[in-house]
């Protein structure tokens, strides 16, 4: 998982016993900022869940790189849209630190839009049966 630090106090953490589909709650209304924008949405409400996603800037495809990608569970991408939750998605450089370039807050609703169409079964003992990838 990315360590993420948007500032104290605006997250709080939620572990696995809890919840296992979102990672954190806000604690106080957020409002996009220019190290954190917002897509979609104009505020998050106090007790917002949100789903933090990281991929790396770029990672190997064959021979070559490609652009990342986050990879979403169907099973908590429907809980997370169902409770009107929001990801915070965070892209970063593999190295050490993994140091943040960019990362937004976008509402499951429209993460569910971009995934339309995208989900693909999964073979194996994964915990989901259905993914997809967000470039």
């Amino acid at each position: 998982m990315v360590c993420v630090t948007v500032r104290h106090g605006i997250l709080e953490f939620v572990d696995d016993r809890t919840a296992t589909w979102h990672d954190a709650r806000t604690s106080t209304l957020v409002v996009p900022s220019t190290k954190l924008p917002f897509f979609g949405i104009c505020l998050l409400e106090r007790g917002t869940l949100i789903e933090i996603k990281g991929c790396q800037t770029e990672t190997g495809n064959g021979s070559r790189s490609t652009r990342g990608r986050f990879y979403i569970k169907y099973g908590a991408h429907r809980q997370l849209l169902e409770a009107v939750g929001s990801y915070l998605l965070v892209v970063y450089v593999p190295r050490p630190g993994l140091p943040q370039v960019a990362r937004a807050i976008v509402p499951a609703s429209l993460v569910d839009e971009l995934l339309r169409g995208r989900w693909y079964d999964v073979d194996g003992n994964w915990s989901e049966q259905q993914v997809a990838k967000l470039a």
